[in-house]
């Protein structure tokens, strides 16, 4: 029951007067639903009991409206006396609350005879303003605003429900406190408090109203055990939210041994944003470099959007190398991150020339960039980037810890944007890769391409049934301005390399319809307009000189490139033919026989294309070669290799030639037990099995006409599923000599079918065993399923380990590779290459990396790596014992990444193990 007052003056005096009544009524009130209060809490004591305390009231006035508003049924068995209000001291109007104080308790709420104190019993939860603790037991004092929590002992004798405090952001778990509601001050017992990715432990605490924490016999620590691993011992400290902490003396404990590490004070940084700052760098050693500082210099935090970091590494022997770093974000808009790196690598001993302390000096460079825009910025364009760049030593140089970037031979990366419109497209693209073995490098700078989307000028849109033909007739407009950069890297940037580039620009605009008849035959006719843009072109000459030895003229074909803008247009008229149909096949056998059926399904396909000759209906680009005025040849004018797309498509000669090929597919159905609704099951012979070739009608010369003959399927292995064998071969219809490739069929002389030039054979599969995460045992007494880390300390509490459990992984690749172009020796290579892992313990995992080439006899790359969860720490050994690329590292650290520079590292890398330092 609530009773609502008033507070205008002619109602307050009438309160006044009638004071001595109104106290008797609801003293009566209270006991009887006292009464009742004490029959539902005996009945459900898990029920809710909630409320809230008003403490800005004046007791020499009015009745405390807490006790008003103290709900019936949240009134437990305890002191039952009405309040006593001339005994309540008078409250101060400056010290009342902003709100009122809201309170929950699963069991029961009690009160001292006088009101002034309340007790509250399991899963409490207390709300003030952005304050919430939560306990199992709670102690409110109305008159010192002081609240007392702890927890309680449960039917183990443990301590359950203990203290947890919520202010904002900041939280902490205690075993008692001490709080002020008023003052915002506390006293509080073994606090547990996280403060950005660290956690706080002391045996005595005092908070202040200002938020900032004192200190007494405390710990710091990044485990997140009630019992750490690790800590740094604190005598004493203060902990400033969002800015600091600062210590006294401290000294490193490790498993409850305090080691001989002692600082005299600490100080650690303790922002919840970004801020600018020294980045220490750490101590590293390595035989060939010498001693090193690697990874210092500073960061800065300029805004919310972006930062910037420079560090520098620097050795004994004199190598040394600056690092700029910055990421970048912009909310819905895009994010990045730029990476630049400088080195100037030292290694042997300089005054030496010989043997294994042969000195050289190398200057690497590395340029990383990656951008990404946000989906929603912008639905009409986009703009991406990711750039890899770095000098072909780089890698070997500064990744010798990396040992699969150490062999990498190739790099690639990519700046793109792209707009759209309702019927247009433009992307702009700057493409660049780099192969570490050659050296070479490719750069494209830029490529630009812009399509109109198709359009049927003919097409009915109210038209239902069948397509007239001429409705599929579609035109599309397209363009292309391309500029290409290839060379090695020494020279990539001089003089000759940019006058060598390919570049030119084309457009196209196709016209073009389709349409089947007789079922199985598709009709393509097709006009297209290209026209050519050149920076360049060529200008052939028979040259001849005379031979001092023999004294003969020699001729010889000389080449000059003109530097010269010209535009070349042509016209292509061409109609293609294909028939594919589907051809199947069907072997059937007794029911009394284990195979029921043999199908074969056979596709063939044969396509035909003709261009008709058109002359001087454009201009021929072609130019006769001449010697002593004689007429030996012609060449196209655009055919030299600075231009990008060649010469333009030309009817003065026509062409035709066909493609033709078969596809097969081969299953069979066996008889089965365990279908029991067909009694039959489906296994795949030959999933694929294609062969196709080409023949040009208008080609000079029977190799010129003819095409090789492919070769490609795929069978499943019956006995492994998902394993599939994977073929692969190509057949030359004709002779070689010892001059090369002859016109001359290869089965007039061999009675065969052609020569076998190069074939391949691979497969692979993955073994995996063990339990699966997803999975796990059942409990021996509630029968409910348990997940693996459950039922992995189930085991280990039983004494049992199984070993058939432990998780497992292990795949294998074969590769058989045959070669023999011409009248050379033939070429076999057999690679086996496997890898996998496994974990002995939920802790303890290992991985493996490893080959074997048949040829050389040789194991390929390998590597092991071994790592152990320490909880708060992780442990890792890697290493490669054999092979180019030897090294080991071993390295334990902390995980978080506050605590960083907390770790040991021993290594040996790649440069350790060489004996020459040659390039």
């Amino acid at each position: 029951m609530i009773l609502k007052f008033s507070h205008k003056n002619n109602i307050l005096k009438l309160l006044l007067k009638f004071r001595i009544y109104l106290f008797v009524f609801i003293t009566a009130l209270i006991w009887s639903e006292l009464s009742e209060a004490q029959v539902t809490s005996s009945s459900d004591s898990l029920k809710m009991k909630s409320g809230t305390f008003d403490v800005n009231y004046d007791t020499s006035k009015v009745i405390p409206d807490s006790l008003l508003q103290i709900k019936p049924d949240s009134i437990s068995v305890g002191d039952s006396i009405a309040a006593d209000t001339t005994k309540v001291k008078k409250k101060k109007r400056d010290e009342e609350f902003k709100s009122k104080v809201v309170y929950s308790a699963k069991d029961s709420v009690s009160y001292s005879s006088d009101h002034s104190k309340f007790y509250l019993y399991g899963d409490v939860k207390v709300t003030y303003e952005d304050i919430e603790l939560d306990a199992a037991y709670v102690e409110y004092d109305l008159p010192k605003n002081m609240v007392f929590a702890s927890g309680l002992k449960d039917s183990t004798g443990q301590i359950a429900g203990k203290p947890v405090f919520k202010k904002g952001k900041e939280s902490f778990k205690s075993e008692t406190l001490y709080y002020d509601f008023k003052t915002k001050k506390g006293i509080i017992y073994n606090i547990v408090t996280e403060e950005e990715g660290g956690f706080l432990h002391a045996e005595k605490t005092k908070k202040q109203a200002d938020g900032s924490i004192h200190i007494k016999n405390g710990k710091y620590t990044t485990c997140n055990l009630d019992h750490p691993h690790f800590y740094l011992a604190l005598t004493k400290a203060v902990v400033i939210p969002d800015d600091k902490i600062v210590s006294g003396l401290a000294y490193l404990v490790v498993e409850d041994v305090p080691l001989p590490i002692v600082i005299p004070f600490g100080f650690f940084p303790n922002k919840r944003q970004a801020t600018s700052g020294v980045l220490m760098p750490t101590f590293g050693q390595s035989n060939a470099r010498g001693f090193s500082l690697e990874n210092g210099g500073y960061y800065f935090a300029l805004s919310q959007y972006f930062d910037v970091s420079v560090t520098g590494d620097i050795y004994s022997k004199g190598t040394w190398g600056v690092n700029l770093g910055s990421r970048y974000t912009v909310k819905y808009k895009f994010n990045g991150n730029l990476s630049a790196r400088y080195y100037v690598n030292k290694l042997g001993v300089q005054g030496v020339d010989s043997g294994a302390d042969i000195f050289r000096k190398q200057k690497d460079i590395s340029i990383t960039w990656s951008h990404a825009q946000d989906a929603k910025a912008n639905p009409t364009s986009r703009f991406s980037a990711s750039v890899n760049y770095s000098t072909t030593k780089f890698d070997q140089n500064q990744n010798y810890t990396n040992p699969q970037l150490m062999i990498t031979s190739t790099k690639s990366s990519s700046i793109s944007y792209n707009k759209s419109w309702t019927n247009f497209n433009l992307s702009v693209n700057l493409r660049h890769s780099q192969n570490s073995q050659t050296k070479i490098i490719n750069m494209g700078l830029p490529s630009i391409n812009f399509t109109a989307n198709r359009i049927y000028p003919f097409k009915n849109k109210n038209s239902a049934g069948t397509k007239k033909w001429y409705e599929n007739i579609s035109i599309n407009y397209t363009a292309q301005l391309d500029n290409n950069l290839s060379a090695k890297e020494d020279s990539f940037f001089k003089k000759r390399t940019l006058q060598t580039a390919q570049n030119g620009f084309r457009h196209s605009i196709p016209l073009s319809t389709n349409f089947k008849f007789l079922r199985y035959f598709n009709f393509t006719p097709s006009m297209n307009y290209t026209g050519m843009l050149y920076t360049t072109y060529l200008k052939r000459r028979m040259l001849d000189s005379l031979n001092s030895t023999t004294n003969k003229q020699v001729y010889y074909l000389n080449d000059t490139v003109i530097h010269s803008l010209s535009y070349a247009h042509g016209f292509a008229p061409t109609t293609s033919l294909s028939f594919n149909p589907s051809l199947y096949g069907m072997l059937t056998f007794g029911k009394n026989s284990t195979i029921r059926a043999i199908r074969h399904v056979m596709t063939p396909t044969v396509s035909f294309s003709f261009i008709p000759e058109i002359k001087n209906f454009f201009p021929d680009y072609n130019r006769p070669i001449k010697k002593n005025d004689t007429i030996i040849g012609e060449y196209s004018i655009y055919g030299n290799k600075e231009n990008s797309y060649g010469p333009p498509p030309s009817c003065s000669r026509k062409s035709g030639s066909f493609s033709f090929g078969i596809g097969n597919n081969l299953e069979m159905k066996v008889k089965s037990e365990k279908d029991t609704v067909t009694g039959t099951k489906k296994i795949v012979l030959i999933q694929s099995f294609n062969i196709s070739s080409g023949y040009n009608i208008y080609g000079e010369g029977n190799r010129q006409k003819l095409s090789n003959i492919s070769m490609n399927g795929s069978t499943p292995l019956p006995l492994a599923k998902n394993v599939s064998i994977n073929y692969n071969g190509t057949i030359d219809p004709f002779e070689v000599d010892s001059l090369g490739d002859t016109n001359d069929f290869y089965w007039k002389k061999h009675k065969g079918i052609g020569r076998l030039t190069n074939a391949g054979l691979s497969f692979g599969y993955t073994f995996t065993g063990g339990q699966k995460k997803s999975e796990g045992g059942k409990d021996a007494k509630t029968g409910t399923q348990q997940t693996p880390e459950q039922s992995a300390k189930t085991d280990k509490n039983k004494g049992d380990y199984n070993y058939f459990k432990i998780p497992w992984s292990f795949t294998f690749n074969y590769n058989l590779n045959y070669s023999k172009p011409g009248k050379t020796s033939s070429q076999v290579v057999q690679v086996l290459s496997f890898n996998g892992n496994f974990s002995l313990t939920p802790k303890w995992k290992v991985n493996f990396n490893s080959g074997y080439d048949f040829k050389s006899k040789q194991f390929s790359y390998t590597s092991f790596s071994i790592q152990r969860d320490l909880h708060c720490f992780v442990m890792s050994i890697d290493v490669s014992p054999f092979g180019s690329y030897r090294f080991y590292n071993f390295r334990i650290a902390a995980l978080s990444s506050f605590l960083s520079d907390l770790k040991y590292e021993q290594r040996k890398d790649y440069y350790d193990y060489q004996n020459d330092y040659a390039y």
